[in-house]
């Protein structure tokens, strides 16, 4: 479910999920997932982990992360949301890293869990006043992880080159982009550039590029039926329906068309 927040700029995201495999990125927002079966592997930064049923795990925000894995029997909470909308006001909480981001075996019983629980069955009930009752959950949720979290002192670098890099890409990726247009837009060497992303990032900036395109590729394929398969290939940025349907499948394993079909039949 979307929930969207009365005078803020952004939305909060909250799902149930039964997958969570998502290509690299960095947000400007807190998200928390908690597992209820199943587990996954998530890279933070350079660091790899491993969440399972029971576990808690913390992204904060402009962190770059990537869901690598999941099990098939996966079932877990999934929240994005601004420090902002989370909090209910304004906030400089989330402007440190926490020395640990993921807290094991917290239990279904645990605050935090119930919380998750109790907003499921506010948005399932017809109470007039649910938007009233998922932001206080929300903010008590806020809280408890607040209490939870042991902050070092240490300031989440804002203006890394990774982050600035990931940022002008997912901005402008439905563009012509190539590494020498980074380089006079960010003023960073292509060689530097290049390091970035093969040593940093792990990918290499084409395979980045084509990620983002199909990503997005596959939400209007999921979300508008009448589009055809050539409008979608120009709107993500592919200059050809051909180099469309080749990083399609190496990414997905399947045609944008037979894509579409499944999504379908999943309905």
């Amino acid at each position: 479910m979307k929930i969207k927040a009365e005078k803020k700029r952004s939305e909060i995201l909250l799902q149930y999920r039964r997958y969570l495999k998502y290509m690299l990125h960095s947000q400007p927002d807190v998200e928390i997932v908690y597992v209820l079966k199943g587990s996954f592997t998530v890279r933070i930064d350079e660091n790899e982990y491993t969440v399972g049923a029971g576990d808690l795990l913390t992204v904060f925000p402009n962190q770059i992360h990537e869901y690598i894995e999941d099990s098939p029997d996966l079932e877990a909470y999934l929240l994005i949301a601004s420090p902002e909308n989370l909090c209910g006001s304004e906030t400089d909480e989330f402007d440190r890293l926490p020395n640990e981001q993921i807290f094991r075996a917290i239990g279904e019983n645990h605050l935090i869990a119930r919380c998750f629980k109790e907003i499921f069955g506010a948005y399932s009930g017809e109470s007039p006043h649910r938007e009233m009752i998922v932001g206080g959950l929300l903010a008590v949720m806020a809280g408890e992880l607040l209490d939870m979290l042991d902050f070092s002192m240490q300031r989440i670098p804002r203006e890394d080159i990774a982050h600035r890099v990931l940022r002008y890409c997912s901005e402008h990726f439905r563009e012509p982009l190539t590494l020498e247009r980074l380089e006079g837009e960010l003023f960073v060497s292509r060689s530097y550039l290049s390091h970035v992303f093969s040593d940093r990032l792990g990918t290499g900036f084409c395979q980045y590029i084509n990620s983002l395109r199909v990503s997005e590729a596959c939400r209007l394929l999921k979300s508008r039926d009448e589009i055809t398969m050539t409008e979608i290939s120009e709107s993500v940025g592919f200059g050809s329906i051909r180099s469309f349907n080749r990083a399609f499948r190496q990414i997905t394993g399947v045609s944008p068309a037979e894509y579409r079909r499944l999504r379908r039949k999943k309905k």
